[in-house]
């Protein structure tokens, strides 16, 4: 106790006359319904400290100063105490207002209306006073609860954590307004509790389960959500493991910033992840089973807009353009050009997907193949054709989203309004008749650019195959041909034909 009573001494301070100074009283009553006896002594002494701080606080209020960087004593003991409990300081109350205080109680401010200068005057104080009060009702036991209006630390944290189980689409702000309760609504249906929108201990633990890898244990898995201003050793892996795939290029240290987020960033591109710069559970796993140097090697970088070298010249040769080195908006426009004649997600930026179109690597004949092959497909499905789906409503005007290969709500109301305009049953099912609404390029009575090529010995199919797979073999009054491809565009088309010709083989785009 005499430690305690040290501790939270309030010393004297004397205030400047321009500060106006309010009054506080503060209501031991609050702990006045408390049974003393049956709490622990661990219990009792936590309840201790908050009245203690809650009466420094209170002594602050009538005669203290605003307190800044290089203000010491019990005051700012307090005020360090107090928002670590409210979750904006993680270092220890040390009685000493530094930059790490004041960087906490800006946050504080900004979060609460009040005026952001870091320094604990009247009006911040007297906030503070009013949010220790209502947190020390809680249990110590369990955490406070968070729901529409919380602000804080831990409502970042909260969206941060739905955001990487896929229930938050937005950017962490701190304020748990409507779209936030919404998402938490979301996960509690999805794991059957009570749909209140509120943050209890019941869905911070499903939440924190969720969030752990299925099938690690605690030293390998990697379950912590790094970001901008994270530090420490998993970073350190991370930063070595972007290092193995080819997106860092620096070397490994202990802080995340802004060279590792546009790692990250590239990386989540890539792989068709929400590319927000945050580790998550999925950037986690898809760190874990990407294979290296494959194709995120020297070769074959991520590119973008604003890049140059040799690297860039390549690009520009593979697309057929002119061939500059600088990765300006004319190459950027052929890129995004060429992704969606690919049925790739048209943002400009050349990752693994685009790297493999452009050179051929088992590259995919989307209108001649789904002419032969048009599944039926539903709510739930994945893979190429529902990328394929969503890009022709897209072209349509029915869908305004990036394809992403998963047949979702998004997809299954784009496809229901299709069918009604197209006077078809809209139950959201894409089949045959839906299919041929759609209008597939390169199906039935339709003229395309085709790459043809003659027959004249058994091989050349076979070749023709290395190169695109899905090759058939056709007759003609001239003789025997084989059909590499059928396209719309005719710039994809003479990309085949002249990575055909470049093999030997005498290929030609034929218009029929």
């Amino acid at each position: 106790m005499e430690n305690i009573s040290y501790f939270y001494a309030v010393s004297a301070y004397e205030a400047p006359e321009d500060i106006e100074l309010i009054p506080l009283k503060i209501n031991f009553q609050l702990f006045s319904g408390l049974n003393w006896k049956k709490l622990s002594s661990k219990t009792a002494m936590g309840f201790l400290t908050v009245a203690l701080s809650l009466s420094v606080l209170s002594a602050a209020g009538q005669a203290m100063a605003a307190e800044k960087v290089g203000s010491k004593g019990t005051e700012v003991v307090a005020i360090q105490r107090c928002l670590k409990d409210l979750g904006y300081l993680k270092s220890k109350a040390d009685g000493y207002f530094g930059p790490i205080t004041k960087k906490a109680v800006s946050s504080y401010q900004a979060n609460n209306n009040l005026v952001v200068d870091g320094i604990v005057g009247t009006r911040t104080a007297q906030k503070l006073k009013s949010d220790c009060s209502s947190s020390s009702k809680s249990t110590s036991i369990t955490t406070s609860l968070l729901k529409q209006g919380s602000r804080g630390s831990a409502v970042t944290k909260l969206q941060d954590n739905l955001r990487s189980l896929s229930f938050y689409n937005n950017k962490s702000t701190g304020y748990y307004g409507p779209i936030t309760k919404n998402a938490v609504i979301k996960f509690q249906k999805s794991q059957g509790l009570k749909a209140d929108g509120i943050v209890g201990s019941n869905t911070q633990t499903k939440i924190q389960a969720s969030l752990k890898p299925k099938g690690k244990d605690k030293e390998t898995s990697y379950s912590s959500i790094l970001r901008v201003g994270s530090k420490g050793s998993q970073v350190t892996s991370l930063q070595q493991r972007l290092k193995e795939l080819g997106y860092f290029k620096g070397n490994t240290t202990k802080y995340f910033g802004q060279i590792t987020k546009k790692a990250v960033i590239d990386f989540q591109r890539v792989k068709g992840l929400t590319a927000d710069g945050i580790v998550g559970p999925k950037t986690w796993s898809a760190l874990e089973k990407s294979k290296i140097g494959v194709p995120e090697d020297d070769n074959y970088p991520v590119l973008r807009r604003g890049d140059s070298g040799p690297k860039v010249r390549k690009l520009q040769k593979l697309l057929k353009i002119k061939v500059d080195g600088l990765f300006g908006p004319g190459t950027e426009a052929e890129v995004r050009r060429f992704q969606r004649d690919n049925a790739l997600k048209a943002d400009g930026i050349v990752g693994l997907k685009t790297w493999n179109a452009l050179k051929g690597i088992k590259y995919p004949e989307i209108e001649d193949r789904f002419c032969i092959n048009r599944p039926t497909i539903s709510y739930g499905a994945k893979g190429e054709h529902v990328t394929y789906l969503q890009k022709r409503l897209r072209d349509w005007g029915y869908f305004s989203s990036n394809s992403t290969g998963y047949f979702g709500s998004k997809t299954e109301a784009a496809v229901r309004r299709f069918q009604q305009a197209k006077e078809l049953y809209p139950d959201g099912v894409v089949s045959k008749r839906t299919w041929e609404a759609l209008g597939n390029p390169g199906c039935a009575n339709t003229k395309l650019h085709t790459v043809v090529v003659p027959l004249t010995v058994p091989e050349i199919l076979e070749r023709v195959r290395s190169f695109a797979p899905n090759a058939t073999v056709h007759n003609s009054r001239l003789g025997k041909y084989v059909s590499a491809g059928k396209f719309k565009n005719y710039y994809r088309a003479k990309q085949l034909k002249d990575r055909l010709r470049n093999n030997g083989l005498d290929a030609r785009v034929v218009y029929m």
